[in-house]
C-alpha cells in the first residue's frame, strides 16, 4: 500500500516542500521506507492541506514577520507526482499570517469555500481571524470579530446546534509580549436563514490554545 507523506527540509535560505511516497516493506515491523520522488520549491512553507475533494489540490500557507503572507494552491497533486508537471496559483494575499486551511464540508449558497485560520503574536499580525474564501473568485470574508492580540490556528466542523447546517469549531489564544495569556474554545454558529443571518460566536470554555481534535469517543454519532 502506498502512503503519501509531506515534509520539509532547509535548502540554504529557501525551504523546500518535499512530496515523498512511502512503500510498505514489512508486515511484521510495519515499517515504511520513504522515497523522495518530487521537490516543489516554495519559499517559507508553513501549513499544508491536501484537498482530496478537488482533484488532490495542495494548499500551502506562507507567512513572515514582515509582509509576505499568502496561500498558494498547487493544482492536481497526482499530476505533480506522476507527470512532474507543477501548476500553481496564488489564492490570496489578503489574509494576515494564514495558518491551517480546511475545505468547508458543504456548499454555501451553491459555492465551495475554504476556511482559513489566521494570526499569531507578532505585534503587526496579532489580530487573528477565521476567514471564508470563495473558491470560484478567491474573495475572502472574515466571520469572526476582531479581538486584539488573539489568534487562531485550526478549525473543525460540527453541527453544534442540530439545525442541519455545519458550524465551525475553533480555538483562539492570546500571549502578551511581556505578560498575560489566555485560550478559548469556541463555536461559530452558521447562518441558517431563520434566527441567524450571520455567523455568531459562542465561547464554550477556556482552552485549548492552538490545536485540538473532535472525536466521537462513545460512537453515538
Amino acid at each position: 500500500m502506498n502512503h503519501i507523506k509531506k515534509s520539509f527540509f532547509n535548502g540554504g535560505n529557501l525551504k523546500h516542500l518535499i512530496i515523498t511516497i512511502g512503500i510498505f516493506l514489512s508486515p511484521i515491523l510495519n515499517a515504511y521506507q520513504p522515497k523522495k520522488i518530487k521537490t516543489i520549491e516554495h519559499p517559507k512553507p508553513a501549513f499544508l492541506k491536501v484537498n482530496e475533494e478537488t482533484n488532490m489540490s495542495l494548499y500551502v500557507s506562507t507567512f513572515k514577520f514582515m509582509g509576505g503572507d499568502s496561500v498558494t494552491e498547487y493544482q492536481s497533486l497526482e499530476n505533480i507526482l506522476n507527470q512532474g508537471k507543477i501548476s500553481s496559483k496564488t489564492v490570496t494575499q489578503k489574509i494576515i499570517w494564514p495558518n491551517e486551511i480546511e475545505q468547508f464540508p458543504d456548499k454555501i449558497e451553491g459555492e465551495e469555500y475554504l476556511v482559513i485560520a489566521s494570526g499569531f503574536f507578532p505585534p503587526t499580525k496579532n489580530v487573528g481571524a477565521i476567514y471564508l474564501l470563495n473558491k470560484s473568485n478567491n474573495q475572502v470574508n472574515k466571520i469572526t470579530k476582531d479581538k486584539k492580540g488573539w489568534w487562531y490556528h485550526r478549525v473543525r466542523f460540527w453541527d453544534y446546534d442540530g439545525d442541519g447546517i455545519k458550524d465551525i469549531v475553533t480555538a483562539r489564544a492570546f500571549k502578551g509580549m511581556i505578560r498575560g495569556k489566555g485560550a478559548e474554545l469556541l463555536v461559530l454558529l452558521a447562518p441558517n436563514g431563520q434566527d441567524r443571518t450571520k455567523w455568531e460566536e459562542q465561547v464554550l470554555f477556556k482552552g485549548p490554545d492552538v490545536f485540538f481534535e473532535l472525536t466521537d469517543l462513545n460512537n453515538d454519532g
